[in-house]
């Protein structure tokens, strides 16, 4: 009895196994955010956030209900507006949707911009190591020591003052976290076997490194 259940163990396993390697990468990232109720809850929020800030010219008009003035002044929630009214009797819900775009593009613009960074520098430092290693980390320990509000106020007075200067004030600091733990991980598997047959194949290695590693 013990054996058959060993075997029926061992059969599943096989059949997960099977199922496994024809999965593409995106495939199982997307089954593993489906058994996270978590993720599922954020990504739906999320979503409901990015269509209705785009979604605010329909919703709302700019020039009447966002910098225009109404009789309402300083209202409490209601079904005309539902997140109630400012002193000057602007309506906040709507306000609220068209400051979400600027919060959307300067969130995921500086994580996206530092991802791509950190990526880049921590893969190099950690594949290459030496001399690489050592002037990627040294300079990112600098920057990691300077206050973030302190680098992103001095990048925005030397670029201007914008979104896209914002952008990258706020992408150093995430690009710092990125490289770290990108060179940890590269260090880690860069002298595995897979790795090595990548090279007596004949691959370059930025393809090593994008593909493999």
């Amino acid at each position: 009895m013990s054996e058959m259940k060993t075997n029926t163990a061992s059969a599943m396993t096989m059949e997960e196994l099977k199922e496994f390697k024809g999965r593409s990468m995106a495939q199982e990232t997307w089954r593993r955010l489906l058994k996270n109720k978590g993720a599922i809850v954020g990504m739906i929020f999320m979503i409901l956030l990015v269509v209705i800030a785009c979604a605010g010219d329909i919703i709302y008009d700019y020039e009447t209900d966002v910098i225009g003035f109404s009789a309402d002044l300083s209202q409490g929630p209601s079904l005309k507006h539902p997140f109630g009214t400012d002193q000057m009797g602007r309506d906040v819900f709507a306000r609220v949707i068209y400051g979400a775009r600027y919060s959307l593009i300067i969130g995921v613009g500086s994580v996206a911009l530092g991802l791509v960074v950190g990526l880049i520098l921590g893969s190099l430092a950690g594949f290459y190591g030496g001399f690489m290693d050592q002037l990627v980390m040294r300079a990112n320990d600098i920057l990691y020591a300077i206050p973030n509000i302190m680098l992103a106020v001095v990048i925005v007075q030397l670029l201007g003052k914008s979104i896209g200067s914002l952008v990258v004030a706020l992408s150093i600091s995430s690009a710092t976290s990125f490289a770290k733990i990108t060179r940890a991980s590269v260090m880690t598997i860069q002298g595995q076997e897979y790795i090595e047959s990548a090279y007596a194949m004949g691959l370059p290695t930025w393809k090593i490194i994008l593909r493999h590693v």
